[in-house]
């Protein structure tokens, strides 16, 4: 069942960028940001090469699921076009921030992550079960917030 939504979203990704393999990083970069004082771990691949006003595929994992839940799916698409995933506050090797995980407070963190790193709008939202709620409440909140931003939601 992973294997076939693996290539499914693969498949579908693949679909919506056929042009952007060229000049993208070749391995993804792992790393940790501070966002509002706590650490989180990131992953990233082909941020510093973006087209101008190209999307930025955005991860997010499922309840206590970490960025290594996105591994196959984020090595397919490596050169393809813009990654990012993350652990949340208090998963895998982020900071636990003291605060309850409410979808706003871990749609407003993922905000402050992505301006951490590089990644402004447009994001295309890939979310997998839990992942998938927050990844339709990050798409509300940030439009009600800034109605130029632009995303699209894809998962299960």
């Amino acid at each position: 069942m992973t294997s076939t939504r693996t290539l499914t979203i693969a498949s579908a990704m693949a679909a919506l960028f056929p042009a952007a393999s060229q000049a993208q990083e070749a391995a993804p970069l792992v790393g940790f940001v501070t966002v509002d004082g706590h650490r989180m771990r990131v992953r990233t691949s082909g941020l510093q090469a973006r087209t101008p006003g190209g999307p930025v595929v955005v991860f997010e994992a499922g309840a206590t699921n970490t960025l290594d839940a996105w591994q196959a799916v984020f090595s397919a698409l490596v050169g393809s076009v813009p990654l990012v995933a993350y652990d949340r506050s208090g998963l895998g090797e982020s900071a636990w921030d003291g605060q309850t995980p409410t979808p706003r407070h871990v749609t407003g963190k993922l905000r402050r992550l992505l301006q951490a790193v590089g990644a402004s709008p447009p994001y295309l939202l890939v979310g997998h079960s839990w992942g998938g709620s927050l990844m339709r409440f990050f798409a509300g909140y940030s439009l009600m917030k800034s109605p130029e931003l632009s995303t699209s939601i894809l998962g299960p």
